[in-house]
């Protein structure tokens, strides 16, 4: 996995030879009204779209789990994937967690 820090976004990539996977999120100090979810579609990646709203609820899983193994309490505010990335979309959950205990962590790339 690769992290690192894309404006306000923390990011991570995995690519493993057959699934692709990137994703974006931006943290809030507080509790968001609602989560801005940006999902576009990259060209020369699967035909096939992901289920926004799996996407969204493996993040929010991710980041729940994630809160309670680091002791936090973090919120997302922004949510940004590709569209047309490697299912399965609960993958968003694990690779939530990795970007989440990568920034607790203080890795330097995510400007932490």
């Amino acid at each position: 996995m690769h992290f690192c820090r894309v404006d306000d976004y923390l990011s991570v990539s995995r690519i493993t030879g057959g699934q692709d996977n990137i994703l974006q999120i931006r943290l809030s100090m507080t509790e968001p009204d609602a989560v801005d979810v940006d999902a576009r579609p990259l060209a020369g990646f699967s035909s096939t779209l992901l289920d926004e709203s799996k996407v969204v609820s493996a993040v929010m899983e991710g980041l729940r789990q994630a809160n309670a193994e680091l002791g936090t309490s973090y919120w997302i505010s922004h949510i940004r994937f590709v569209a047309n990335d490697s299912k399965p979309e609960k993958t968003y959950s694990l690779l939530t967690q990795a970007l989440l205990g990568q920034y607790y962590a203080g890795n330097p790339s995510l400007g932490a």
